[in-house]
């Protein structure tokens, strides 16, 4: 099973749903002309309102698209989460700390294969 990456996906949407996509998670490469705020974003995308892509996010295509963002950031958070309990560990040990990342693990990888799943399958 090929994994699917967030960048797959975006290559795979609309341009509108691309810039959108990058916009709402904040996904901009480099060489990319980021918008300041919602306005320029509107003129990029020559829309008038973003009525239709908020009410996309309830989409179940949506869904999985935030969840592979989430898999593309829970090294970086779990990073974050890491130097927090190693940081805790050394002053006071506490199990729980260790406990309550590996559940955030789990339930970040849960949502990333279902998120495979579904991309894999369009």
């Amino acid at each position: 099973m090929e994994n699917v990456s967030i960048y797959d996906v975006i290559r795979s949407l609309s341009i509108k749903r691309k810039v959108y996509v990058k916009w709402r998670f904040n996904l901009w490469r480099q060489l990319d002309k980021v918008p300041a705020n919602e306005e320029e974003l509107l003129l990029k995308m020559k829309v008038k309102s973003l009525d239709s892509f908020r009410e996309w996010e309830n989409s179940e295509q949506f869904k999985h698209i935030t969840s592979l963002v989430l898999q593309m950031n829970q090294g970086k958070d779990l990073e974050e989460i890491y130097i927090k309990v190693k940081e805790r560990v050394n002053n006071d040990p506490q199990p729980k700390d260790v406990e309550l990342m590996l559940k955030l693990q789990k339930e970040i990888n849960e949502h990333y294969r279902e998120a495979q799943k579904y991309f894999q399958g369009e």
